[in-house]
């Protein structure tokens, strides 16, 4: 689901530019332009759906081309926001660097438990 992100546009101390969307409850944020991922890199993140806590929001950040998919959530201290990957997502690894997660690891385990006649 792509959620709308131009109906009011700010940009915040850190530089980072965000997109809410003006809903009946007030601006909700949608997108945050200058993200900082967990290697370091600022990318554009776009939300996904509601937020399941209050510190969480899902969401996702273009890699190569690839959807990446994780949650958005604040440094505690300063307020800036950070974009943090679901480890056990397909591309994962393009942001954590391992390949060797959940997805990865079953994908081997069946490849190597198939006999070839």
């Amino acid at each position: 689901m792509r959620y709308r992100n131009k109906d009011k546009r700010e940009i915040n101390q850190f530089g980072q530019e965000l997109g809410y969307a003006i809903w009946l409850g007030g601006p909700s944020l949608t997108y945050v332009k200058g993200i900082l991922c967990q290697d370091g890199t600022r990318r554009i993140y776009h939300k996904t759906g509601e937020p399941d806590t209050y510190f969480s929001m899902p969401g996702y950040v273009t890699v190569k081309g690839n959807k990446v998919k994780g949650y958005l959530t604040t440094d505690g201290i300063t307020g800036e926001y950070h974009f943090r990957v679901y480890v056990n997502e397909k591309n994962s690894y393009l942001i954590t660097g391992i390949e060797n997660n959940v997805t990865t690891l079953f994908k081997k385990t069946i490849l190597a438990s198939v006999d070839y006649f």
